[in-house]
């Protein structure tokens, strides 16, 4: 025998709105970052990063301007899955820039490999191998939320000599000497 319930909504008796509407095809509607499963993806944002930011010469981690987003996390027992792309540059063969990744403006050094006497902990590093290239680099941190406020998350660099995202080192006029964005997505992940 087999039985069936006909509704077209579902709404817990202590609740203000349903937490679940069927339409008359049979479709189910969950309100956003209701659906509670481990594992599911409750909000994506994501920050492009079309222009150029360089810097000159400095070994103390600056933040890349527009290289950050804001997530306002569901449940603090929740993971927060950061993805980052950077393409950047330096201006000399052999020169360098490095990498990290802030969290709420101090940096996440669980996101950065362990530094040692005057070796940076950095999530990422490129080393120049001609003015006239750029590299793509790319980092993943998977972090817990820790509260339900708004968190930031940045990416900071520092540069030997002069230091570019958005650009190769000499920024020849050349379709080959492309500009291509950066760009930083934080993902929620329900617990």
């Amino acid at each position: 025998m087999s039985s069936r319930l006909v509704v077209n909504s579902v709404r817990h008796t202590g609740a203000s709105a349903d937490a679940l509407t069927l339409d008359s095809g049979g479709g189910v509607t969950i309100p956003t970052k209701k659906l509670i499963c481990p594992g599911t993806i409750v909000q994506v944002v994501q920050t492009l990063k079309q222009d150029v930011f360089s810097m000159s010469g400095s070994q103390t981690y600056t933040a890349i301007t527009g290289l950050s987003v804001s997530i306002t996390p569901a449940s603090a027992s929740n993971k927060i899955l950061i993805f980052g792309t950077i393409y950047n540059s330096q201006s000399q063969d052999d020169y360098a820039n490095v990498f990290a990744l802030y969290k709420a403006g101090s940096h996440l050094t669980a996101a950065s490999g362990t530094g040692s006497g005057n070796r940076y902990g950095a999530a990422m590093k490129l080393r120049q191998d001609g003015s006239g290239n750029a590299k793509h680099l790319h980092h993943e941190y998977l972090d817990t939320a820790g509260g339900t406020s708004a968190i930031t998350y940045q990416y900071y660099m520092a540069a030997e000599g002069q230091g570019y995202v958005g650009r190769t080192g000499d920024d020849g006029n050349s379709w080959y000497q492309a500009r291509c964005p950066s760009m930083i997505t934080a993902m929620e992940v329900a617990a």
